[in-house]
């Protein structure tokens, strides 16, 4: 018989995020990014941060930022790695912090800062989470100059099988990532045409001028 360590609440959530019955899921996904944009504060050397939530509790679960190889060491074997991204490091603490099998992470949203990359949105769905809410997109980061697979995380999405798709929220308190992502880039300023730009689905640089092809 599998025994399951006790849920760790981090922090009284109800004081972070209070839910009311009048308070809306939008006002609080708008409340755990903030969190989650807070904690930009302890990753110094980028804005990519992430937290889970059990959205049916709303309880704060697991916090995890990027361990890249340019970044400080993490608590994980080697240190950093390029696999370490936000995201990964929220999964590999949950797992840590309550051991295998012990969170129906259905009732789980990760919030991130950045639109999750098809490595982090896979992992995600092989975890089983049902939600995930982002702030800046794919594409305004490879417009800022940060290298991306353009691959947006609904269109990824469309082609889970066997277990139910991630239900993807975008652009949440984006206004205050945005200008986070361009001082991270080696951009110095917004791109011409800022954000319009780069709203198309999947998008060459910043100037995509048509819609791309649907993938087959």
């Amino acid at each position: 018989m599998r025994i399951c360590p006790p849920l760790i609440e981090k922090g009284n959530s109800d004081k972070i995020c209070p839910r009311s019955a009048s308070l809306t899921q939008e006002s609080l996904d708008t409340c755990w990014m903030q969190y989650a944009v807070n904690l930009i504060a302890s990753n110094t050397s980028n804005p990519f941060t992430s937290v889970i939530v059990n959205h049916e509790y709303n309880t704060l679960m697991c916090e995890g930022i990027s361990y890249g190889e340019n970044d400080p060491p993490g608590p994980y074997p080697g240190g950093s790695s390029p696999l370490y991204h936000g995201e990964i490091s929220n999964l590999l603490n949950c797992s840590a912090l309550y051991g295998p099998k012990c969170l129906n992470y259905s009732q789980m949203t990760m919030y991130s800062t950045g639109e999750s990359c098809p490595m982090c949105i896979s992992a995600q769905w092989w975890y089983g989470l049902s939600r995930n809410v982002y702030a800046t997109s794919i594409q305004k980061l490879r417009c800022l100059g940060i290298a991306q697979l353009m691959m947006p995380d609904v269109v990824l999405m469309q082609y889970a099988e066997g277990s139910p798709p991630i239900e993807i929220v975008p652009d949440v308190l984006a206004n205050i990532t945005d200008p986070l992502f361009l001082r991270f880039s080696s951009l110095k300023a917004l791109p011409a045409g800022w954000p319009a730009s780069c709203q198309t689905p999947i998008v060459q640089g910043c100037s995509a001028t048509s819609s791309p092809e649907p993938l087959p």
